[in-house]
């Protein structure tokens, strides 16, 4: 960051309402996960604007429908994908790509629900670890 940003960040804190705009996150998140865990998905959640979601190629499925996510291979994290926490128009786009991709929700489908939880140790580092920490 340069000067001039810094020199005014914290009267941009002083104005910024982070509490809500973490709380729409966390809603947002939720929705996220309401997407995926009628299709059977198993999704892990922490505080962050994204969700772990394990399912080997579902990158490469979604890509053709326009959705790009995050393959955590290079980060240790093999059949992982991230997703990042999108707005409703998003939202809508991924669950259509999901279908037309044909990962539909099985019909009468409960789900797996979300999961807080870490992976299993696949010789990288935790996904609920910041990667800050994981880099040490």
């Amino acid at each position: 960051m340069g000067s001039l940003p810094l020199a005014l960040l914290g009267d941009l804190l002083d104005h910024a309402d982070l509490a809500g705009r973490a709380a729409s996150i966390a809603r947002a998140r939720e929705d996220l996960v309401g997407v995926f865990e009628p299709r059977d998905f198993t999704v892990h959640t922490a505080d962050a604007p994204w969700v772990l979601v394990q399912a080997p190629g579902l990158r490469e499925s979604l890509a053709p429908h326009g959705v790009l996510v995050r393959d955590c291979t290079s980060l240790g994290l093999a059949g992982t994908t991230r997703v990042a926490v999108p707005d409703a128009a998003g939202l809508e786009r991924l669950a259509a790509a999901l279908d037309n991709a044909g990962m539909a929700a099985p019909a009468g489908s409960a789900g797996n629900g979300a999961s807080a939880a870490t992976l299993p140790d696949r010789g990288g580092r935790n996904p609920a670890e910041p990667v800050e920490r994981s880099l040490r």
